[in-house]
Order: structure tokens, then sequence, then C-alpha cells
């Protein structure tokens, strides 16, 4: 019985100092490879909706909402019908949701992707990166997910990465404070 103990407390500890250190990173985007002067990496994608896409996306809209994710990631499954309701609002303040999968690009994982956006409901604009030096040292080192990014319209990344599910009533507000301020910015800056 006493050895029992002793590993649940082992493991109890361990954990603990676990969450510690993983909450001690700073989230910024500096902690990011791959974003070079503030900017989001250039690339190409290809769409879970079979379209392709480029970094020029970013000049469509005053707010890209970048979410990174993975399928096997609850978290990030569990924010989507969140995510596709903001999207829905975002989109009459020239706001657009994009998902990244980080784990596509076989047809496998393609596949089980549609199917957990289907399931769901989030049917916005969700891209698998195509291979490239900046893009994949990028996505290599985003540490936690769902992470989220704001970007403008000129590609820059705004403010630090929101680390964790967009789930509560307070992180919606604050995400779209943020958001409505970079649209401000732009409007000052002769955008749409």
């Amino acid at each position: 019985m006493n050895k029992i103990l002793k590993k649940v407390v082992f493991i109890a500890v361990s954990s603990i100092m676990l969450l510690s250190l993983v909450a001690c990173g700073s989230g910024s985007k500096e902690d990011i490879a791959g974003i070079e002067n503030g900017k989001f990496p250039t690339f190409t994608a290809k769409g879970l909706d079979g379209k392709e896409y480029s970094d020029s996306l970013f000049k469509e809209n005053a707010v890209t909402v970048a979410n990174l994710w993975f399928t096997g990631c609850g978290a990030c499954v569990q924010e989507m019908p969140t995510l596709a309701k903001l999207d829905k609002e975002w989109s009459a303040k020239n706001v657009k949701l994009i998902g990244i999968c980080t784990d596509g690009g076989t047809t496998e994982s393609d596949n089980e992707a549609r199917k957990i956006l289907e399931k769901n409901n989030a049917m916005y604009t969700n891209l698998v990166m195509n291979k490239g030096e900046a893009i994949d040292k990028f996505i290599n080192s985003v540490m936690a997910f769902p992470t989220t990014l704001l970007i403008d319209r000129e590609g820059n990344v705004v403010g630090d990465p929101i680390i964790g599910a967009i789930d509560t009533k307070e992180k919606i507000a604050d995400l779209n404070k943020k958001i409505d301020d970079i649209i401000a910015k732009d409007k000052q800056q002769g955008g749409k």
C-alpha cells in the first residue's frame, strides 16, 4: 500500500512540475520560429476545400485570425463550434478565420481533418501548408495547441499568440477587443 501511495504522489508532483514548466513559456511571437520581423512566414497551401491558397490572402481582410490545430488535439476540436460561430460574426467586420491543420498533408490525415471539421460544423477555411523552409520552421516551433494568431493586412503578426482554446466569454471578449483595435488601425491607414 505504501508503494502505491508513493507512486501516486510521485506522479502528481511530476505532473504539477511539468505543467508549471509548460506555463512558464512566455507565449510571445518571438518564441515561434519563422516569424521574422513580426511577419507571418510566406506560404502556399492547399485548402481542405481543394482550393489553393497563399499568404496573399492576408491582403483581403483587415484581420486574419489563424488558428493552428491538429486532429489529435481535444482542445482544438472542442473550440471549433465556437470558432465557427465567431467566423460568421467576424465576416461582417472584414475579419477572416483560417484554420491551419498542422498534421495534414496525407490523404488519410486530410480526410480525418475533414471529418472533424464537418462533425463540428466548422466550415471556415482550413489549410494544410505546402512544404517550405520558413513555414516548416514556424509550424515545428509551435509547442502548444491550439495556438491562435492575429495577422493584419500586411502579414504582420499583431500581439502575442493566444495559447489554448478560446472557450470562455472572457477569452472571446478579449479576442474581439484585439480584433477591433486592429480594424481601427487598418481604417486609419486607409484599409477597406
